[in-house]
């Protein structure tokens, strides 16, 4: 059923209520997307230049789309700013997009094709995939799968697991809390910093770049550091049990606990204490 389509050049005011257990869905969006949480069992859709689109809005089963209909030989990109309850989940797909999610509190999920992705001061899982652009997520608490295929992928002040893949950039991660890390780049450098659970597994890899662990001094883990065509730093003493021909080295920290796994084809490897 069609709820609501804006013709062109009418003036945008766009108010769709919405309840628990609904999911809002944007897709065909370009241009920058901000959006941001508030206290209204609603979701609110502003944009600036409302000349040479339409939204059509379709409420199915739970799920409420919005799409922006395009016009063939005219301007695409918006500034579309959206408001949305707390506690409903996104899914957000677009082509030329630049997302902005601020303070929303269920699960995200933002597909891109050409875009950057940032997410602030969320509260749940969020999954963020752009072909090409950066992934930036800060002060936020969930599961985080982010991967971008030609950029970078930035995570700072994060409680929750971390699945990040960086085909062609750099992998940043600090003040991290979390049980399971899994972070991988094909050529780039990968950093962390962070709370070495008990029991937690952290595995990082790349194949042409360098790779920079800091932890606490007191952290308590057996290590597995493979370096092919590089080298190992360390300030911590460290007791090597095992050299192979493949140049890995297994060594324990605090008396063992975590897994930490770290390798670098070319590249090298430091492990460093947290200041």
């Amino acid at each position: 059923m069609r709820v609501v389509s804006l013709p062109e050049a009418t003036p945008l005011d766009t108010v769709v209520s919405v309840q628990r257990g609904d999911v809002l869905r944007i897709e065909n969006f370009s241009g920058d997307l901000v959006v941001r949480s508030w206290d209204r069992a609603e979701v609110s859709i502003e944009f600036d230049e409302r000349r040479d689109s339409d939204l059509d809005v379709v409420r199915r089963a739970g799920v409420v789309e919005v799409r922006a209909s395009r016009r063939k030989g005219r301007e695409r990109n918006h500034r579309y700013v959206v408001f949305v309850p707390v506690w409903l989940p996104v899914e957000i797909r677009g082509g030329e997009l630049d997302v902005r999610a601020e303070g929303l509190g269920a699960r995200l999920e933002v597909g891109t094709r050409e875009g950057d992705i940032s997410v602030r001061n969320h509260s749940g899982d969020v999954l963020a995939r752009t072909l090409d652009g950066v992934i930036d997520v800060r002060e936020s608490r969930g599961s985080f799968e982010l991967r971008s295929l030609d950029d970078d992928v930035r995570v700072s002040n994060i409680e929750g697991d971390l699945f990040i893949e960086a085909n062609d950039g750099d992998i940043e991660m600090f003040g991290v809390d979390a049980r399971i890390v899994q972070a991988g780049t094909l050529d780039g450098d990968i950093d962390f910093s962070g709370v070495i659970q008990p029991g937690g597994e952290y595995e990082l890899t790349t194949h042409d770049g360098d790779i920079s662990f800091e932890v606490e001094a007191d952290a308590a883990a057996e290590f597995s550091v493979a370096t092919y065509d590089g080298e190992f730093e360390t300030e911590f003493p460290v007791s090597v049990q095992k050299l192979d021909r493949s140049r890995e080295l297994n060594f324990e920290l605090g008396g063992g606990g975590a897994q930490v796994r770290l390798q670098a084809f070319d590249g090298t490897i430091r492990l460093l204490e947290a200041r």
